[in-house]
């Protein structure tokens, strides 16, 4: 992380700060529709700002090793962002039962969340992501794709995936 003086990391109320397992990072989700995450010593490091929801992101969560962060959204979304790496979300949780993928149209029985989604959490070594969305419970897996690719972020945005657990 870059050093600098830090400050007032956000614009809007913070509504969850998180660090990471190892301490080295921490993550702040606020209602002004953005994430911050910051690097260890916080005084002296500029937060790094992940944009990408539009409502209040109501929290974040850490993977184990740190490197993968999920952030849930008033907007009925689920972000997972690997911050080291890009500003940009790697995978979006939007619709209850799998990714619905470009040129395609969702079916109808694959809608969008009803409700905010309040909370996500990375579950079983960081192999399924389960987020709540009203008074419901869904357990997901989902799969980041690694091959070789000129632009990797646009590779990562395409190819990222994930399906309901039944």
């Amino acid at each position: 992380c870059a050093q600098g003086e830090a400050g007032s990391v956000h614009s809007g109320p913070l509504l969850s700060l998180v660090f990471s397992l190892n301490a080295k990072h921490l993550a702040v989700a606020s209602a002004d529709q953005t994430l911050s995450v910051l690097c260890a010593p916080i005084r002296r490091s500029p937060p790094s700002y992940l944009a990408g929801h539009n409502g209040s992101v109501h929290c974040a969560s850490w993977s184990r090793c740190g490197k993968l962060l999920l952030s849930s959204s008033a907007d009925r979304t689920v972000r997972l962002w690997a911050p080291s790496k890009t500003v940009e979300s790697l995978l979006c949780f939007d619709r209850v039962k799998s990714k619905v993928l470009a040129n395609t149209t969702a079916a109808p029985d694959n809608p969008v969340y009803s409700t905010e989604v309040a909370g996500a959490r990375f579950f079983y070594l960081d192999k399924f992501v389960m987020l709540s969305a009203g008074p419901h419970l869904h357990l997901y897996k989902y799969m980041l794709t690694d091959a070789e690719s000129k632009d990797d972020v646009e590779r990562l945005r395409k190819n990222n995936k994930y399906s309901l657990c039944t």
